[in-house]
């Protein structure tokens, strides 16, 4: 039988981790969207032999298939079983789909090539190096992982402009938004009374972080920016910090050390972050850099006033809700910022509609992502 005419086709999609992020966010919107019947998800890890939402995909009839090893745990171990698991599975593929934040791992892709699996994704989610570094050999590595990237994809695609730009430069690529699920994230008056009142946050003009807690996030500024709101009004402001990630004990230590820790609740990783938006009266995220910032279209489709980094790519601007500012000055123009937000009243009904109508919604992601996976099977 034409392999055509047989389906649904499946994409094995390299990415998901054991932590929710952004990359996580997106590939579970869309894979729960998708139609089932034309393309199936199957999900490649090497992540401690977990991922998220395990049970989930299995229900949706994914398969999850586990690396034993990872490159940084023993890259030829790791070499060997990828080898293997492609020598044995590549027949089962029309296609590999990878997921990264940063260009240091492609090595899927090399044997989808060799095995000619026809569709081979190289999907980038970010817009930076995770660190700054002055070493001329891991420019040289960069550099070479990124040529290595377009010799071993046939599509590249990319949440943003610059995230392209980052991870293909002069190469063409297409960008593919960061759908959601936009009713969700609709406001709700009733929703924010209940979730404010279960957090005993009635009475305070609520600010919120969401994010992975390191380095790219930036959350130490988003603490530094409640200590200085602090002192000045000891009972107005909470912090809400939603996330987790490796800083996690250190920036608890400075809140500690800083008698934060009433004003700053760590809430830890959250299925339920969509009611949390509702709770807030302002959103921050002062990253360092970012593909997108997809928190940010959440937030601004609940209607909470956003303050982002100027960092963050201009496209995630959907609505009027969102202001830009600089992180390298002082916290101060932050808290300005904040202060005239929270002697405003803001209606948030009917936000919602501007983020449809710039094609943020999960259904025209998933559609765009259909046509690519539909198009280039054999």
């Amino acid at each position: 039988m034409d392999k055509e005419q047989n389906f649904p086709i499946r994409i094995l999609q390299c990415g998901l981790t054991n932590h929710y992020g952004g990359v996580e966010s997106i590939i579970m919107n869309v894979y729960r969207k998708i139609d089932k019947n034309k393309i199936q998800f199957d999900f490649l890890t090497t992540h401690n032999g977990k991922i998220i939402c395990e049970e989930e995909i299995k229900r949706m009839g994914g398969r999850i298939f586990k690396i034993e090893y990872s490159k940084k745990e023993n890259p030829i171990l790791h070499y060997k079983c990828l080898k293997k698991f492609f020598k044995k599975h590549h027949n089962e593929f029309q296609g590999v789909h990878m997921n990264r934040c940063f260009p240091n791992y492609s090595l899927p892709l090399k044997y989808a090539k060799k095995y000619n699996i026809p569709i081979r994704i190289f999907h980038s989610h970010n817009s930076n190096d995770m660190y700054p570094f002055n070493s001329i050999i891991k420019k040289i590595m960069i550099k070479v992982n990124k040529n290595l990237i377009k010799k071993r994809a046939n599509i590249l695609l990319a949440c943003s402009k610059q995230a392209g730009k980052y991870m293909f430069g002069k190469s063409k690529f297409t960008i593919i938004n960061n759908g959601i699920e936009i009713s969700k994230f609709k406001y709700n008056e009733s929703l924010r009374n209940k979730v404010r009142k279960n957090l005993d946050i009635e009475d305070k003009i609520v600010i919120g972080f969401v994010g992975r807690l390191q380095y790219q996030k930036n959350p130490l500024f988003a603490i530094k920016i409640m200590k200085k709101l602090q002192e000045e009004d000891n009972n107005k402001y909470i912090l809400l910090m939603i996330g987790s990630g490796e800083d996690e004990y250190e920036l608890k230590k400075y809140v500690k050390i800083n008698n934060l820790n009433k004003k700053i609740l760590f809430l830890g990783h959250r299925s339920d972050v969509n009611e949390l938006y509702h709770a807030m009266d302002i959103f921050i995220l002062p990253s360092k850099f970012e593909g997108l910032g997809m928190v940010l279209i959440e937030a601004q489709t609940s209607g909470v006033m956003c303050l982002a980094s100027k960092n963050v790519p201009p496209e995630v601007k959907v609505t009027d809700r969102i202001k830009f500012l600089d992180i390298e000055k002082d916290v101060d123009i932050w808290c300005d910022e904040i202060k005239k937000i929270s002697n405003k009243k803001i209606s948030r009904n009917e936000i919602y509609k501007f983020v449809k109508k710039n094609k943020y919604n999960i259904e025209y992601t998933v559609s765009t992502l259909e046509n690519i996976y539909l198009n280039r099977r054999k």
